[in-house]
């Protein structure tokens, strides 16, 4: 047995969304290959090919391994727009998906049943605000209203902000027609872990002795199996970088408003409706901010929220570990869980024995933890602070960040990254921060500090000249690639 000695990571410049390769090395030679995700918030073919050629050209058209962590777009829209390039080019031997896409899970099928629906109520409130910002009769309403303007901008970026939720679900955004599962996983599924690729591991079990990972061990960390963990709704103030979780199922009434039969946008029974004709006619000339037909619907902001969160998660998350016995190093890959996942995983009951007074294990991989793929793309929900950061106290910790400003949403654009995340990313990995495109992105608030300065003045400040060298010597950046390289021993 060769063990394995280094492991290189390799982010795939996608634009906001995960597309990551692994090549597990015993003394320089390649013995495994996994692929984790493909996907991006944004992009045609002609985006997406050329990226995908040159990951195909650099695992010579095989991968060991796939593991998809969740469904949304920034995670499987390249399976779906390069779908022919994917499956004809491609050989996965391997396949992992979370246990939410067990469809022999009873449990699993619930959750889709369920969450399908807050899909689909979603898809039509977005379509109808997208029609009504667009109207005349919407510009009205504002007209002479005080600070009607900027109310109307405001109002519009809701809209906007509401219809990039519903994207993450919906394979057209333009039409807003929630259809079923994201055609990029039915690719994953059908195609490529079909005949009988596709495992779905549980949490809290560890996955060693596969054959090219001479040791190394794979922890599989969520999704949690329960749902009273996934919904948690509160956490202690301080603990996190996020606001609290409210679960989804407190919009029920509102989907099913919204999933009713009436064509109306009205929240009321039609019987309760006054027809136009009946109105006052000063009402109709110079009161229109007065009306609220369309205001119910704006209720979609927390509904798309919620079901996002839900969905963050339940991602498939893993921490590798691997290294000599008494200095075992970890690279963690949440996918894009968010707080209740992440305080799900340390009540997990893991397959090995503790010693009393032993750290939870959980606690125990963060604390080792060299290589953290940072959750939601820097965002403000994705890192918890006591029980996930705060643990990740590691010397050498380095963390990679899949954020492009050239591909993303104006919404998103406008929470990502986290500040106060940021600033701490930055204290903790002493400036070792790997993100995808820095053009355009500041460090502050106030947009008076560009990001790039910044982490370089960073690194100036707290690491030494040889951590400097060692960490300058593990990168490597090309045109459709930043790579950086763990070694279970310094050079």
């Amino acid at each position: 047995m060769r063990q394995i000695t280094d492991i290189r990571v390799r982010m795939y410049k996608m634009g906001t969304g995960d597309c990551f390769v692994l090549f597990f090395e015993a003394e320089n030679e390649c013995t495994f290959k996994m692929m984790i995700d493909c996907g991006t918030c944004q992009g045609t073919y002609e985006d997406m090919a050329p990226v995908i050629e040159k990951l195909l050209g650099d695992v010579s058209n095989s991968i060991d391994l796939l593991i998809v962590t969740h469904e949304h777009k920034d995670h499987v829209h390249g399976f779906d727009v390069c779908k022919e390039l994917i499956t004809k080019k491609l050989n996965v031997k391997n396949v992992w998906l979370a246990w939410t896409e067990n469809e022999e899970s009873p449990l699993a099928n619930k959750w889709k049943k369920d969450y399908g629906q807050k899909k689909k109520a979603l898809a039509k409130a977005a379509s109808r605000l997208k029609q009504a910002v667009a109207t005349q009769a919407f510009e009205d309403m504002y007209k002479h209203e005080m600070n009607g303007e900027p109310l109307m901008i405001k109002k519009r970026e809701m809209v906007e902000k509401i219809m990039e939720f519903a994207d993450l679900h919906m394979d057209k955004g333009v039409d807003y027609e929630y259809k079923g599962g994201l055609a990029g996983m039915n690719v994953v599924k059908e195609i490529i872990g079909a005949p009988n690729k596709i495992s779905y591991p549980e949490p809290g079990s560890i996955r060693g002795n596969i054959r090219g990972l001479d040791g190394v061990k794979i922890y599989i960390m969520g999704p949690s199996t329960s749902w009273e963990q996934i919904r948690k709704k509160s956490v202690k103030e301080g603990s996190h970088y996020t606001r609290n979780y409210m679960d989804v199922a407190e919009w029920r009434g509102f989907s099913e408003a919204l999933l009713s039969d009436r064509n109306s946008t009205s929240p009321f029974d039609e019987s309760y409706v006054v027809s136009e004709d009946d109105l006052l006619s000063r009402y109709q000339q110079e009161s229109e901010w007065r009306k609220i037909d369309h205001d119910w619907l704006y209720g979609a902001g927390e509904l798309g929220l919620r079901v996002n969160t839900v969905t963050n998660n339940l991602s498939l998350a893993i921490a590798i570990e691997f290294g000599e016995e008494n200095d075992r190093k970890v690279l963690l890959f949440p996918g894009d869980t968010e707080y209740g996942g992440w305080a799900a995983w340390h009540d997990l009951k893991w397959d090995t024995e503790e010693k009393n007074g032993q750290k939870h294990l959980t606690e125990e991989l963060l604390n080792r933890t060299v290589f953290y793929k940072v959750s939601h793309h820097l965002s403000y929900n994705g890192t918890p602070r006591a029980l996930g950061l705060e643990m990740m106290n590691h010397r050498d910790l380095v963390t990679m960040c899949t954020l492009d400003y050239n591909k993303i949403g104006p919404g998103w654009s406008r929470t990502m990254p986290s500040y106060d995340l940021l600033s701490e990313l930055l204290i903790k990995s002493r400036g070792r921060l790997l993100i995808m495109n820095d053009e355009n992105i500041f460090a502050n608030d106030e947009n008076t500090m560009l990001l790039k300065p910044h982490i370089e003045a960073t690194k100036k400040k707290r690491m030494t000249k040889q951590e400097f060298y060692e960490f300058r010597n593990a990168c490597r950046e090309e045109e459709f690639f930043i790579e950086y390289k763990v070694s279970a021993k310094k050079k």
